[in-house]
């Protein structure tokens, strides 16, 4: 068992320079169902057992986490909602109507983040040439996301793009200077359209 990674471009915003970071790839989404028939063979439970007590436990985080609550869970981590503002306000003219949950933060465990430090970690056999795209490929790529999206967030085309934060907010940045997209939305929460 081992982490597979590739290296990608990561360009630095104050000096220019294009400079390769490490990043986890080819890596699977386990879901409940392959949780649940793993700990079946590792317990003495049924896997239906499991997928209820897995169930129950999701339910009662999101209940928690609807008060306000940080849920801590032994060996795995912490989890605590964080909120974002949709208008701008003062401290005094605060209004709660105008508050949204904007994530659910999560923080591991210190054991569980040294337990991963032992881990055996390889460069994938596979490549991702999308790591680093021309501009005609990535425009090529925001044009078939529109295919199916009304827009694009800066998160979408790290996704689709196999790229960083930074190198997707630079790329977002040379679209909109080019004209091919239009930025709209809050500043801290843009979403981008197609420009005309």
């Amino acid at each position: 068992m081992s982490i597979n990674y590739q290296m990608f471009p990561l360009v630095n915003l104050k000096s220019g320079e294009t400079e390769f970071h490490a990043k986890v790839v080819n890596g699977q989404t386990i879901g409940t169902k392959q949780l649940a028939h793993e700990i079946e063979h590792a317990t003495s439970l049924t896997k239906a057992d499991v997928k209820a007590a897995l169930n129950a436990l999701s339910e009662a985080i999101k209940e928690h986490l609807k008060e306000g609550d940080s849920v801590h869970i032994e060996g795995l981590g912490y989890f605590k909602p964080s909120l974002k503002c949709t208008k701008k306000m003062t401290r005094e003219k605060a209004s709660g109507k105008f508050i949204e949950v904007r994530s659910i933060n999560f923080r591991p465990e210190r054991e569980m983040v040294n337990e991963m430090k032992h881990c055996t970690i390889v460069r994938s056999a596979l490549q991702t040439p999308t790591a680093q795209l021309t501009d005609e490929e990535l425009e090529a790529l925001v044009l078939h996301h529109f295919e199916s999206n009304t827009y694009l967030r800066r998160a979408d085309l790290q996704s689709i793009a196999h790229i960083s934060k930074k190198t997707a907010c630079v790329r977002l940045r040379e679209l909109v200077e080019k004209g091919t997209l239009r930025r709209e939305g809050p500043r801290n929460a843009p979403v981008y359209v197609m420009n005309g």
